[in-house]
């Protein structure tokens, strides 16, 4: 029979020989040895140690050292009395051999956060119920505990974790106000990199993920270097940001998100007498957008259209694309749909597609008026109330609102409107093509 602590004599007594050894994801040294293609740790590599601490302790029943197997029951608490049990109690058969025992107890990782523990230790002989072995008893803290829970500084250098885990290798929390995760090195160049993040699997070699309102990721950098820089398998640099912001990459590609924002690239210039866009090739400039808005460029515009339009202000019936238009006399700088025939008002043709606009009004609040051809070719509305249109044919405006139709022989001076570039012969109004030429 086993009698309950405190008497010595008389009933069994727990006697601790050693303070409990916690390891918790320590790196522990190992045999000398690297994978291929793997940076030199200078001959040393590691492995986590387990969750698991040693216990020792001194077993007498009635006075007498205890001998042979005995049940031992093993519950972690949070409070020396009372509080709450931790994890599931540690069940083991033990050998006892002249009052001595010793084993290793294992309640798992999550078991110890850094709050105090205590420990009560029960036994029985053979089927008799458990009996506390005196009262719970504290755990404290060893060199790699407190190493553990503090940020003193290290000497494992070389030392990594290593494992073929579906989660994470390296997992750091903080529930306070300080910093997750703090490295510095005093290094030069990539060997001297502070943190060094490499992924061989095809995955990402750094995630960083935010759920606060603040920003996601900071870089700083209080000296005369760059901010960012990217490489590519070469080491050559592809990106970079410089300490004032100025950035450079070999080629951009944009996905406009329209959750973002009204634009897919947003450029912002605080200096009125720098470019908001400058580019080059070899040192000589290619293409600039100056802070006023004014473009440059050292070679040619391409657009897929074929005539230069401009924005007009019309009255009466709108004119659409495709209409003859002519100068209104009632109205300054007004236009109207063309109504009479070899009308020497006739102003031209609105546009169908431009391929450049002119007069298009505040980049905020674009102009959304009809658009005059005032160079290149443009479709036309066309009638054969004077003949069948001919290739070649200049054109004048006809008795058919917003139709032009083959000049006479002897057009008046400022009837013309272009020449056709497309011939047609029918009894209804049509559309052909026509080069502008106001003659």
């Amino acid at each position: 029979m086993i009698v309950p602590f405190p008497t010595v004599s008389r009933r069994g007594v727990l006697v601790f020989v050693a303070s409990c050894t916690i390891f918790s994801a320590l790196a522990l040294p190992l045999a000398a040895g690297r994978a291929d293609g793997e940076p030199d740790r200078q001959g040393v590599s590691s492995v986590a140690a387990g969750g698991s601490f040693s216990f020792q302790g001194r077993l007498e029943i009635d006075g007498v050292p205890a001998d042979g197997l005995h049940d031992f029951r093993f519950t972690l608490f949070d409070d020396p009395t009372a509080g709450t049990q931790v994890g599931s109690p540690v069940l083991q058969e033990l050998a006892v051999a002249n009052g001595l025992f010793s084993t290793l107890l294992d309640f798992g990782h999550d078991s110890f956060n850094g709050d105090a523990r205590w420990l009560l230790v029960e036994a029985r002989v053979g089927v008799e119920p458990y009996t506390a072995l005196g009262d719970r008893q504290a755990l404290t803290a060893t060199p790699y505990a407190l190493f553990s829970l503090s940020t003193a500084e290290h000497t494992h250098f070389n030392d990594y974790f290593m494992g073929a885990s579906s989660e994470w290798a390296l997992g750091v929390q903080n529930d306070g106000t300080g910093w997750g995760f703090y490295a510095n090195s005093n290094g030069l160049g990539p060997i001297g990199a502070t943190i060094f993040a490499s992924n061989t699997g095809g995955g990402i070699g750094i995630w960083n993920e935010t759920s606060t309102s603040d920003t996601a990721m900071v870089i700083r950098n209080a000296g005369s270097g760059q901010l960012l820089k990217g490489l590519d398998a070469g080491y050559n640099v592809r990106f970079s940001v410089a300490s004032n912001g100025f950035t450079k990459a070999r080629s951009l590609s944009l996905d406009g998100l329209p959750s973002i924002g009204p634009a897919t690239l947003d450029i912002s210039q605080p200096d009125s007498a720098r470019n908001l866009i400058y580019a080059d090739v070899a040192g000589a400039t290619r293409f600039t957008v100056s802070a006023g808005g004014s473009v440059s460029a050292a070679g040619q515009f391409l657009a897929n259209q074929f005539d230069l339009a401009e924005h007009i202000t019309t009255s009466g019936v709108e004119p659409g694309p495709g209409d003859v238009v002519e100068i209104d006399p009632a109205t300054s700088e007004g236009f109207r749909l063309a109504t009479t025939p070899n009308s020497a008002l006739v102003a031209g043709v609105i546009s169908t597609a431009p391929g450049v606009v002119l007069g298009s009004g505040p980049i905020d609040s674009p102009a959304t008026s009809p658009q005059l051809a005032l160079a290149g070719r443009v479709p036309v509305k066309v009638t054969s109330e004077n003949g069948a249109i001919l290739l070649g044919d200049m054109l004048v405006s006809s008795s058919t609102p917003g139709h032009a139709m083959k000049a006479p022989a002897n057009p008046e001076p400022g009837t013309v409107l272009g020449k056709a570039l497309g011939a047609f012969d029918s009894p209804d109004p049509g559309t052909i093509t026509m080069l502008i030429m106001l003659r």
